[in-house]
């Protein structure tokens, strides 16, 4: 797969308006932007997949070390205070790979915080979300993602 830009120094990158879409619609706003980087490959099971949060995440004291806990924290924020949110999950096809049916709880609580954001207006009119969520893939998993995706969205609703 052909990589949406190119590397030309360490902090700087180049792209063509169709490469990558509408690159300023993903962006975050201006303002205070919290960014978690996790690793799905180290996310085998729910206690990995709550550590990784607790840390990458930095969830407040009182979190219970479950989905619903997971899900309440990503919906309240008042903890991690910021304009906007971005989670970004590299490997992403490999979390909960011991635990399959823990993926509808994982996916639903992402789905659930999502919504609760919902979007922000920016310049022009152009809307944004204040929680964004990139799940990077092997790209013969992204079928598969999608499928495990919708079937927890279509549980959690």
């Amino acid at each position: 797969m052909k990589e949406p830009w190119e590397q030309v120094k360490p902090w700087l990158y180049l792209a063509s308006p169709g490469s990558v879409g509408r690159v300023r619609d993903l962006l975050p706003l201006s303002g205070l932007t919290f960014a978690a980087w996790m690793n799905g490959e180290t996310m085998g099971d729910s206690d990995a997949v709550f550590e990784q949060f607790w840390h990458g995440f930095q969830l407040p004291e009182y979190f219970g070390w479950n989905f619903p806990a997971l899900s309440d924290c990503l919906r309240d924020l008042r903890w991690l205070p910021a304009d906007q949110y971005v989670l970004f999950i590299e490997k992403s096809d490999q979390i909960l790979r011991d635990e399959v049916e823990a993926r509808f709880d994982f996916f639903g609580s992402l789905l659930r915080a999502g919504e609760k954001w919902g979007r922000l207006r920016g310049r022009e009119d152009v809307e944004r979300v204040k929680f964004l969520v990139v799940l990077e893939c092997d790209e013969r998993e992204v079928q598969g993602m999608r499928e495990i995706i919708t079937n927890a969205v279509d549980s959690a609703c």
